[in-house]
C-alpha cells in the first residue's frame, strides 16, 4: 500500500531534485520490504510443510527476527545506494525522464539483484512444498487433486511468484500480462487472510467461541434483566415497600437504624464537596495503602451510633460481633425497641442476625 502511494502520488515530482531523491529511495526501501516479507513467508511455509521445528530454539522471538530481516536489510541497500558516488536519476535523454527510479548500476544492484534472489528462493521453496503437499495428498482421487490445486494456487501467491506476470508483460501480450499481474497481485493480501485467517481451524474456532461467549453474555444479561424486572419481583418489591412504609409510620425517627457495609480501595478513594466559597473541590488520599478496607456502619437522621473499620472484608463472624456493639450502644443511650434496618442482606445471612439479635 505504502508503495502504491508513493508512486501514484509523488513518482513523478520530478520538478524538485531532493523530493525526487527521496521518493525514489523510499520506493526502493518499500519494493524490497514487499519482497523480503515474501522471503519470510517462503521461509515459514518452509518451516510448516517442509522441516516442522517443534519445540526449538530457533523458533523463539520468530516475529521479532523476521521484522529485523525484512526491513532491516531494505533499509541497508537503501542507504547504501543513496550514498553510493553512482547513484544518480533518469535524466532527459532517456526514455522516460519523469519518473522517480533509481536506474543502471543502482537500479540493478540496489533493487533488481535482491528481487532476483528473493524470487529465485522462493520458486525453490514453492517447489519444494508442493512436492511436500502432493506427497500428503490421494493424488488419484478427485479430492486430492482439487486440494493440490488449491494449495498451489495459495501458496504462489504468498510467494509473490505472480510478480512474474510483470516480466513477461512486453510485446503483444503486454496487456494481457499487465491485467494478471495487476489482479494478483492486489488481491495477495486478501489470499494472506483466506489462507492464514479464514482456513486456519484454530483461528476459526477462536472466532467461533468468542462469538458464541458475546452472544451467550448478553442473552444473559438479557434474561437477567428480564429477570429483575419481572411482574413477581416488582409485585415483591412494592410488597417490602409498603411494609417498610407502614413501619416508618408507626415508629419514631429516633428509633430507626441503617446498618450497611462498604469497601473501598484507600490508595483510589476521591473525596469530593464544596468548598465554603462554593467552589467544587477534590480531594485525593495519598496512596498510604495498598490493601481494601471495609467500613460497617450503624446511622440514623440524626448521628453515627457506631462504625467499625477494617483492613479485610466483614464475614458472618465479624458482622455479628458489630451487631452486638451495636446493641450494646443502644442500651447505653437507652433506645427501647429500636429497628435495624439491614443492606446488603444476602450477604450477611438474616437468618443467623436475627437469632443472635
Amino acid at each position: 500500500m505504502s508503495t502504491l502511494i508513493l508512486f501514484v502520488a509523488f513518482v513523478e515530482r520530478t520538478n524538485s531534485p531532493v523530493l525526487c531523491k527521496i521518493v525514489a529511495s523510499m520506493l526502493q526501501f518499500f519494493i524490497l520490504s514487499t519482497f523480503f516479507w515474501m522471503a519470510v513467508e517462503g521461509f515459514n511455509l518452509y518451516r510448516m510443510f517442509v522441516k516442522v521445528f517443534r519445540n526449538s530454539t530457533k523458533s523463539r522471538n520468530f516475529l521479532l527476527k523476521c521484522s529485523l530481516f525484512a526491513w532491516g536489510i531494505p533499509l541497508i541497500f537503501t542507504i547504501a545506494t543513496a550514498a553510493s558516488k553512482i547513484y544518480y536519476l533518469k535524466t532527459q535523454t532517456e526514455i522516460n525522464p519523469n519518473i522517480c527510479m533509481h536506474h543502471g548500476v543502482p537500479f540493478y544492484i540496489g533493487i533488481l539483484i535482491p528481487v532476483g534472489v528473493v524470487m529465485t528462493g522462493n520458486i525453490l521453496v514453492l517447489t519444494f512444498v508442493l512436492r511436500s503437499i502432493t506427497k500428503k495428498s490421494v493424488l488419484h482421487s478427485k479430492c486430492g487433486c482439487k486440494q493440490s490445486v488449491r494449495s498451489a494456487f495459495v501458496c504462489s501467491l504468498l510467494l509473490g511468484t505472480t510478480w512474474i506476470f510483470g516480466v513477461l508483460a512486453y510485446g503483444d501480450a503486454r496487456d494481457v500480462f499487465q491485467w494478471l499481474f495487476c489482479i494478483f497481485n492486489s488481491l495477495q493480501g486478501f489470499f494472506i487472510f483466506i489462507a492464514y485467517a479464514f482456513q486456519n481451524k484454530q483461528v476459526k474456532d477462536h472466532w467461533v467461541s468468542l462469538i458464541r461467549e458475546k452472544w451467550s453474555s448478553g442473552l444473559l444479561k438479557k434474561k437477567d434483566s428480564e429477570r429483575r424486572n419481572s411482574e413477581d419481583v416488582i409485585n415483591k418489591r412494592a410488597s417490602y415497600a409498603e411494609r417498610f412504609m407502614n413501619i416508618l409510620s408507626s415508629m419514631n425517627d429516633n428509633k430507626i437504624f441503617f446498618i450497611d457495609g462498604v469497601g473501598f480501595s484507600l490508595s483510589m478513594r476521591v473525596r469530593r464537596g464544596r468548598s465554603l466559597a462554593g467552589k467544587r473541590v477534590t480531594q485525593t488520599v495519598t496512596n498510604i495503602r495498598l490493601r481494601n478496607i471495609s467500613v460497617c456502619c450503624a446511622i440514623n437522621k440524626n448521628k453515627i451510633l457506631k462504625y467499625e473499620a477494617q483492613t479485610r472484608a466483614f464475614n458472618t463472624e465479624s458482622f455479628l460481633d458489630f451487631i452486638r456493639l451495636v446493641l450494646a450502644q443502644l442500651t447505653v443511650i437507652e433506645v427501647v425497641g429500636a429497628i435495624l434496618i439491614l443492606g446488603n442482606v444476602r450477604f450477611h445471612k438474616t437468618a443467623v442476625v436475627h437469632n443472635e439479635m
